[in-house]
C-alpha cells in the first residue's frame, strides 16, 4: 500500500505529551512511529513488523530533520487499517497505520475513540485514537 499524507490538523485534543525527535527515514503525518536504538524515530514499516509505537507523527519529515510526535494522552487523527470500533486497542502496524491488537496485545499504541467509516485513501480509514 502507498501511504497518502493526511491533510489538515490531526490533533483533536491536546494531551500531556508531545515531543520533537530526529527523524530516521521519511515519516508522514498520521503515521505510527517508534524509537530506534539511536533515539531517532521512524515510521512503523514492514521491517519493524508490528512496532511498539510511542505516538503519531504530527507533520511530514525527511531523514535527519525534526518531527513532532503526539504521545500519550493526545487524541489524534491517524490512518486505521479498517473501520475499527471505538474502545478497541490498536498497535502500530507494518505499514505505518494502526490496526486492532488481536494477537498483539503487548504492543498497544492507542485506543480508538472514533471511526466513522470515512475512507482517506484506497486502503485506510480516518480514525481517531488516544495515544497510550
Amino acid at each position: 500500500m502507498t501511504w497518502e499524507t493526511m491533510t489538515g490538523d490531526i490533533i483533536i485534543q491536546d494531551g500531556t505529551f508531545a515531543f520533537l525527535f530526529k527523524a530516521s527515514g521519511t515519516i508522514y503525518k498520521g503515521q505510527a512511529v517508534y524509537v530506534k536504538a539511536d533515539n531517532a524515530v521512524t515510521a512503523c514499516t514492514a521491517d519493524s513488523s508490528e512496532c511498539e509505537a510511542i505516538g503519531v507523527a504530527i507533520d511530514d519529515a525527511s531523514h535527519g530533520s525534526q518531527v513532532g510526535i503526539a504521545g500519550p494522552g493526545n487524541i489524534v487523527r491517524c490512518a486505521g487499517d479498517a473501520d475499527i470500533a471505538p474502545g478497541t486497542l490498536v498497535y502500530g502496524d507494518a505499514d505505518g497505520s494502526f490496526d486492532a491488537t488481536a494477537g498483539n496485545a503487548t504492543k498497544v499504541g492507542g485506543v480508538v475513540v472514533k471511526s466513522d467509516g470515512t475512507v482517506i485513501s484506497s486502503s485506510y480509514y480516518d480514525t481517531q485514537i488516544m495515544v497510550l
